[in-house]
């Protein structure tokens, strides 16, 4: 009889079990993570750090913290944590083996071979800061969350526009990243080298800290959180009336700021330059603070909160009475506080 007439025969008493059968046979079967014998160093050092007492890899914790153990050179058996922290470890040069962990803290591990980067891309969060020799991050585009601090060899990151959040601070070797217009949450603080951010308007959260050759942020409108403190090459910023929260932090080249009005928190400390902030009553939060131009802000007493600390030439604030929060240390030209008793001074 044709075994497949059997196997369709609903009258057949034995067709389940042959179907189960079949299914078993045609199905993988799944894959058991083998147990690694540990050496004897390893064990000595998990010993020294933890307290734990571990011969195999079956031994390891889901949570592992290993920093700045210097004599660490085999990790092998550490695949099997879920969160791993082996931060400052030197002497290791191969993480092949540690491509299953979900966190891998790596930062300051300078012996890490390149290659060997191919084996933990599917990591969902990876921390590879203070590799100052690390330059092929390729492998890494599949990782969720990147941290490569003060990577100063890492040149090109084309491959990490897949990245939800990326914070490559003080990666001053960068100059290109046109690549990276899709990540959710990116840092480039620090990265000297970067001048074109025209690519970049759909980020959500851009900090852009220090980085002094950046002058034109018009593409960078609609990014709902802005970091441009220390750009002191930004002199336009008639583009970023949709940005929620933009912080102008020392952008001391900064004058004109009528077209931000409709900016939901607002920092523009330190902007000597500004002196017009009659624009600005729209605003919900409102930093100020040694803006020594500005002199009339007659017009803010819509503001919510509102810092005019150490704005000298501040005089009048009898309009200020609706502010709900009102700092104004350091405000030596205000000498009648009568209209805002709730100010702190």
């Amino acid at each position: 009889m044709d075994p497949e007439t059997v196997t369709n025969n609903s009258d057949n008493p034995d067709n389940s079990s042959l179907s189960t059968a079949q299914a078993c046979r045609r199905s993988p079967a799944k894959s058991v993570e083998p147990v690694v014998l540990l050496s004897p160093k390893t064990c000595e050092i998990i010993e020294r750090k933890t307290g734990l007492v571990c011969s195999t890899s079956a031994d390891i914790p889901a949570e592992l913290t290993l920093t700045h153990c210097y004599d660490l050179v085999d990790v092998s058996g550490l695949g099997r944590a879920r969160k791993l922290n082996l931060s400052h470890c030197t002497a290791i040069v191969d993480v092949s083996a540690l491509g299953g962990v979900t966190h891998l803290d790596l930062r300051g591990c300078h012996g890490l071979v390149q290659k060997d980067l191919r084996a933990i891309g599917g990591v969902e969060t990876l921390i590879l800061s203070e590799c100052p020799a690390l330059s092929d991050v390729s492998a890494l585009g599949g990782v969720r969350t990147l941290v490569l601090c003060n990577c100063t060899g890492l040149v090109d990151v084309s491959a990490l526009g897949g990245v939800t959040d990326l914070n490559l601070t003080g990666c001053t070797g960068l100059v290109d990243v046109s690549a990276l217009g899709s990540v959710s949450n990116l840092d480039l603080s620090g990265c000297r080298g970067v001048v074109d951010v025209s690519a970049l308007g759909g980020v959500q959260r851009l900090l852009l800290y220090g980085c002094t050759r950046v002058v034109d942020v018009s593409a960078l409108g609609r990014v709902p959180t802005l970091v441009l403190t220390h750009c002191t090459g930004v002199r336009d910023v008639s583009a970023l009336g949709g940005v929620n929260k933009l912080i102008l932090k020392y952008c001391t080249a900064v004058s004109d700021v009528s077209a931000l009005g409709t900016v939901e928190t607002l920092d523009l400390s330190y902007c000597v330059a500004v002196t017009d902030v009659s624009a600005l009553g729209g605003v919900r939060a409102l930093y100020l603070s040694y803006c020594t131009g500005v002199s009339d802000v007659s017009a803010l007493g819509g503001v919510e909160t509102l810092d005019l600390s150490h704005c000298t030439a501040v005089r009048d604030v009898s309009a200020l009475g609706g502010v709900k929060q009102l700092y104004l240390f350091g405000c030596t030209g205000v000498n009648d506080y009568g209209a805002v008793p709730n100010a702190k001074h």
